[in-house]
C-alpha cells in the first residue's frame, strides 16, 4: 500500500470514528437532557464567579505584555538565570513568571504569540511549556483555599509549591541544553492603543473559548456520570485510600475539570497533599485549553511526563510541610466559608465584563476614525 493510501486510510478510519462519537454523545445529550441541563447551569456558574473574575484582567494584560514587546523588558533584569541557570533566552524569563501568575493556560497563549511572532521560536517554546503551567494565586487563594479551608494561607502553600516544583523542572530539563548566548541589542517596543484593544479583544474572546470549553466538559462528566463510570471509578478510589465516597467523586470530576475541587469535604487539612497534586496536573479540560491556545508546538510525550513528575513532587513536598510544620491544621476556620469572589453575588461584575468584551470592537473602530480625523 502507497503512503498516500495508508494515510487516507487512517483520515477514514479517525473521521468514522469521530463520526460515531458525535453521534453516541448527542444521542447520550438528548436521553439525559434534564441532567446536562442542570451541569450546564452549574459550570457557568463556575464560569461567571470564578474563570471571568480571576483570570480576563490577567489574561489581556499579558497579552499586551507579549504583543507589545514589553516582556522582553521585563525579562532583562533576568538574563543571567534565564541563561546560565534556565538555559533559556534571557527575553523568554518574564513569560515563565507571567505563565505561574496568570494562570493555567495563558502561559501557551504567551508562548504561541511569541512563535507567531518569530516561527524558528517552536523549540524553545515547546520546552518552555513543560513548566510555563500552573494556576495563579489569585486561583488558589480565593477559589480553592478559602472554598476548603477559610484561609489564604494553605492557597500561598499551594502556590509557592508548585511555582518551586516548576523552578526545579525548569532548571533540571536546561541541565542538557546548550547554553543560549548573551545577546547585546535594542530592545524595541509598540506601544499604542490599537494593540491595547487588540490584548481586550483577545483576551475576551480566550476566556469565552475557555469558558465554553469548561461547560462541554461539563455535559461530559454529567454523561459519565450518569453512565455510572465516575462512581464506579470512585468506589475503587475511595476502597483504595482512606478517603470517603464524597471526596473520591470530587477527585474523579477533578481529573476531567478541575473546578470540581471545591467539591471537596471542607477543613480536611490531610487531603492538601492531594489537591496540590491535582492542581499541578490541571486536569484534563485544562490540558486542552492548553493545546488549543497552542497552535501545535507542544511536545504531547514531554509534557505529560514532566507534568506527571510535577504532579508527585508537589504532593511529596505539600506532604514533608504538614510533617514539619502540624500547627497548620489550627489555621482552618470552625466554618469555612466560600469566597465573596465564587457566590452568586459575582455574577453581575461578569456580566459586564461579557459586555465590555463585546463593546471593543466598536471602541476600537471610534479610535482608529478619531486619529484618521486628526
Amino acid at each position: 500500500m502507497k503512503i498516500s493510501e495508508k494515510n487516507q486510510a487512517v483520515q477514514t478510519i479517525q473521521t468514522t470514528i469521530v463520526a460515531i462519537f458525535a453521534v453516541v454523545y448527542g444521542t447520550l445529550l438528548i436521553i439525559f437532557a434534564k441532567d446536562v441541563g442542570e451541569a450546564v447551569k452549574f459550570y457557568i456558574e463556575i464560569c461567571l464567579t470564578a474563570i471571568i473574575p480571576s483570570m480576563f484582567a490577567f489574561m489581556a494584560l499579558s497579552t499586551f505584555i507579549v504583543s507589545t514587546g514589553i516582556y522582553r523588558v521585563l525579562s532583562r533584569p533576568f538574563g543571567g538565570i534565564s541563561r546560565t541557570v534556565f538555559r533559556i533566552p534571557a527575553e523568554y524569563f518574564s513569560i515563565f513568571l507571567l505563565s505561574c501568575i496568570a494562570g493555567y493556560p495563558i502561559g501557551a497563549k504567551l508562548l504561541a504569540e511569541s512563535v507567531r511572532k518569530n516561527p524558528e521560536k517552536r523549540e524553545i517554546a515547546a520546552h518552555l511549556q513543560c513548566f510555563c503551567f500552573m494556576g495563579g494565586p489569585a486561583y488558589f487563594c480565593g477559589i480553592i483555599s478559602l472554598s476548603l479551608f477559610g484561609n489564604i494561607t494553605f492557597g500561598l502553600i499551594i502556590f509557592g509549591v508548585i511555582f518551586s516544583v516548576n523552578v526545579i523542572i525548569g532548571i533540571l530539563s536546561g541541565i542538557t541544553r546548550p547554553m543560549p548566548p548573551k545577546k547585546n541589542y535594542k530592545i524595541e517596543t509598540e506601544i499604542s492603543a490599537e494593540k491595547f484593544f487588540s490584548a481586550i479583544k483577545d483576551g475576551g474572546a480566550s476566556i469565552l473559548m475557555m469558558c465554553g470549553v469548561i461547560i462541554f466538559f461539563g455535559t461530559f462528566i454529567c454523561i459519565l456520570e450518569k453512565l455510572g463510570f465516575i462512581n464506579f471509578t470512585a468506589e475503587i478510589i475511595a476502597n483504595l485510600t482512606n478517603l470517603s465516597f464524597s471526596d473520591a467523586t470530587a477527585l474523579t470530576k477533578a481529573i476531567f475539570e478541575i473546578n470540581n475541587l471545591r467539591a471537596l469535604t471542607p477543613g480536611n487539612v490531610m487531603i492538601l497533599p492531594i489537591i496540590t497534586m491535582f492542581l499541578s496536573f490541571g486536569g484534563i479540560c485544562v490540558a486542552l485549553q492548553m493545546y488549543q491556545f497552542a497552535q501545535g508546538f507542544i511536545n504531547v510525550g514531554k509534557f505529560a511526563i514532566s507534568r506527571f513528575t510535577a504532579a508527585v513532587m508537589s504532593y511529596i513536598f505539600v506532604k514533608i510541610i504538614l510533617w514539619v510544620v502540624p500547627e497548620l491544621t489550627a489555621l482552618i476556620v470552625s466554618r469555612p466559608q466560600i469566597s465573596p469572589a465564587v457566590t452568586k453575588d459575582s455574577f453581575l461584575p461578569s456580566v459586564f465584563i461579557i459586555i465590555m468584551i463585546l463593546m471593543v470592537p466598536m471602541l476600537r473602530t471610534l479610535t482608529i476614525k478619531k486619529e484618521e480625523m486628526k
